[in-house]
């Protein structure tokens, strides 16, 4: 469907980030434009959007000082395949974080994470948003490598990408990133700081490509089998939650 108005009106109003990378890129790096999102409005507009959209699958990461049952959540980052969303927690607070539960529970749309478990404890324990449908990466490298008769690891992103994606891991010096270390408080502070915005774009950004040859490598078109076997990362994000008992 076509924007609302409001969506259209949230697109101008939100800020444009410009990630740290090379002008002159090849047509194989995708070159998405970044937008930051500090209100409710934002995000309420962005999640129409995606949910009215042909997107069958969408990229997801969560930036903070600390993930898990009692972390702490400074940023949601999404991508689509023609665009990036860095949504600000620390600015907007739980409001922020609200309208995106109809696209996490959406069955119809696949949320493709790396390493999903502890931010989806987090949503979960903090939040009270469940994650239906993901498409781990980590799970998917894990299956390529019993299809290949390799040793079994939970491989990073970073190996993720120097596997599958040379290309991109070169172009976008992911060699720099993982040297790299954020400081955890950086994520909290703002305006927030370039490496701490180009760490958020490049955690998102590769998700759907990977995903995409992943499903190549495994023969699985549709992703499904990854899906199924992602339920055990998901299944921890439950384990670790226990409702804490109300205040009276």
């Amino acid at each position: 469907g076509s924007p609302s108005a409001a969506s259209a009106a949230s697109a101008a109003d939100s800020q444009r980030v410009e990630p740290d990378v090379e002008a002159n890129e090849e047509d194989m790096v995708r070159r998405l434009p970044v937008r930051l999102l500090s209100t409710a409005t934002q995000t309420h507009a962005l999640a129409q959007r995606i949910l009215e959209s042909d997107q069958h699958s969408i990229a997801v990461d969560c930036g903070g000082e600390k993930m898990g049952r009692f972390g702490k959540l400074a940023l949601v980052q999404l991508a689509t395949k023609d665009e990036m969303f860095l949504i600000d927690v620390e600015m907007g607070g739980e409001d922020i974080v609200q309208p995106l539960k109809p696209v996490l529970m959406n069955v119809g749309l696949v949320k493709v994470f790396h390493d999903c478990r502890e931010a989806a404890s987090l949503l979960l324990n903090q939040y009270h948003i469940p994650i239906y449908s993901v498409y781990d990466l980590q799970v998917a490298f894990t299956a390529w490598l019993e299809r290949e008769g390799l040793e079994i690891y939970q491989a990073g992103l970073a190996e993720i990408m120097r596997t599958f994606s040379l290309s991109a891991y070169r172009l976008h010096r992911w060699d720099r990133l993982e040297r790299s270390e954020i400081p955890s408080p950086k994520w909290h502070e703002r305006p927030l700081q370039p490496q701490v915005i180009r760490k958020a774009v490049q955690n998102v950004a590769h998700l759907l490509p990977l995903q995409s040859t992943l499903n190549k490598e495994l023969g699985d078109p549709s992703g499904t089998l990854i899906q199924r076997r992602s339920m055990h990362y998901l299944e921890y994000a439950n384990m670790n939650s226990k409702e804490l008992p109300s205040e009276t």
